[in-house]
């Protein structure tokens, strides 16, 4: 599809409501359309290369993406894939630019002082495409970019108070800008933005089912930013590009299944297994935080009660020190009190963290993971609830699956722009 405006002529070329636009984010984008032009005047859709019309093509890249360097050998034993098939899929990888072929120095040696054939190893030419990433949150837009290694090559953040879906994604239009700026030629090679959101989305649609801190029901999301910075986009749940992220190139690296936990407003769940997140027939797997733990527990602001988030989140534990207090008590208060022994907010964490393990313990169970990444937003909170987290867990955990590596990872507001920018490298390279 044609972009919505011609940038020479300023002008709209089609009015007409997009399928997936309708109601009051119809009435959004058209407020949008007279305002901005797209950033990069290309079709809607980018085409599939004729490169990756081989699935092995497709696989040699995901390959080397997520571990780096390596001979052919290497990496048709890792992607189980015949000789002849990765020759031609290198082949095909170098003359479009994206492999190169260089020597390898084995054992410290210099290549000219070994006898035989040189070893050469495969290695990407990282810039030759461009992610980003984009992070929604009920305060900023968070903006990054990476290239094909990882490595971050732009970095915006935008305030955002408003939650209406005009303004949010004018604000995203104005980021984009910004880094494409800042990349000057470079912002050509942009490829894909995955924008990452809390809650429940509807990844193949492109559309917000529900994300509570926004406030927002059956919104569509990749289709408005798609048309406004003419970069093809895709919409992913933050937690699940975040685990996809720690997976390919954080704390999961090297694991061959991992689960994401991730601790702050809110309890989030991500689930690596056979080096593909799972995402459920809804996607919606991973729900930890809504996991109930006591049927007549605590109130969840999903409606239900006992969920684990009813005690390990937040705004849960500001809510039981001030019930212990018999006052209003913020987070930062509570984590004050608790650190400095404060019974009624020491027992809260110790609440927490005991909810927090018999839920990760059900995970470990029910999937059996290899690594357990735990990540908390505020470190320092989450050294309040971690001991009797881990005494939980290691009660709770059945078996075998207690043998799996508990790692505590605190992640920072950048982590999740990277990570959905990671996320939609994982898009473009993953096998469906």
């Amino acid at each position: 599809m044609a972009p919505l405006f011609d940038p020479h002529q300023a002008k709209c070329l089609d009015r007409t409501p997009h399928a997936r636009v309708t109601g009051r984010a119809f009435q959004c984008l058209r407020k949008l359309s007279f305002q901005y032009a797209p950033l990069v005047t290309q079709s809607r859709a980018v085409p599939e290369d004729a490169v990756f019309a081989r699935p092995s093509v497709t696989e040699v890249m995901a390959t080397l993406v997520r571990h780096g360097p390596m001979s052919r050998l290497a990496v048709a034993e890792r992607a189980g894939l015949t000789s002849p098939s990765v020759t031609k899929a290198v082949r095909l990888l170098m003359d479009a630019g994206y492999l190169a072929d260089v020597a390898a120095e084995v054992r410290g040696e210099p290549e000219p002082t070994r006898m035989g054939r040189p070893t050469h190893v495969l290695t990407l030419r990282p810039e030759r495409e461009l992610f980003a990433g984009v992070n929604i949150t009920g305060e900023a837009v968070i903006g990054t970019v990476v290239d094909l290694g990882g490595t971050t090559r732009a970095h915006r953040r935008v305030q955002c108070r408003s939650h209406d879906p005009h303004d949010v994604f004018a604000v995203v239009r104005t980021l984009m800008a910004a880094m494409s700026r800042s990349l000057g030629r470079r912002s050509r090679r942009l490829h894909t933005i995955c924008v990452a959101l809390s809650g429940d989305v509807d990844r193949a649609r492109g559309t917000s089912r529900y994300s509570p801190f926004l406030d927002w029901h059956e919104v569509d999301v990749a289709g408005p930013v798609e048309r406004l910075t003419g970069i093809r986009t895709i919409l992913d749940n933050d937690v699940h590009a975040l685990t996809v992220a720690e997976f390919w190139s954080g704390a999961g690296l090297g694991a061959e299944s991992l689960a994401l936990v991730t601790v702050g407003s809110g309890v989030g769940c991500g689930l690596m297994l056979d080096g593909k997140i799972v995402r459920g027939a809804f996607d919606v797997a991973g729900e930890l935080g809504h996991v109930i733990l006591e049927a007549d527990g605590p109130d969840c602001r999903c409606g239900r009660r006992g969920c684990v988030e009813a005690y390990a989140a937040e705004h849960a534990i500001s809510r039981r020190v001030s019930a212990g207090l018999k006052r209003e008590t913020t987070f930062d208060e509570a984590v004050a009190l608790a650190t400095a022994g404060r019974q009624e907010a020491r027992a809260a964490f110790v609440e927490a963290g005991t909810a927090l393990g018999r839920g990760i313990a059900t995970l470990a169970n029910i999937t059996g993971p290899q690594r357990i990444v735990v990540s908390p937003t505020r470190e320092a909170a989450f050294d309040l609830m971690a001991g009797s987290l881990r005494r939980s867990y290691a009660a709770c955990a059945y078996g075998a699956a207690s043998r799996a590596r508990l790692v505590i990872r605190p992640t920072g507001e950048d982590d999740w722009s990277r990570g959905a920018a990671v996320a939609a490298i994982e898009a473009r390279f993953s096998q469906p």
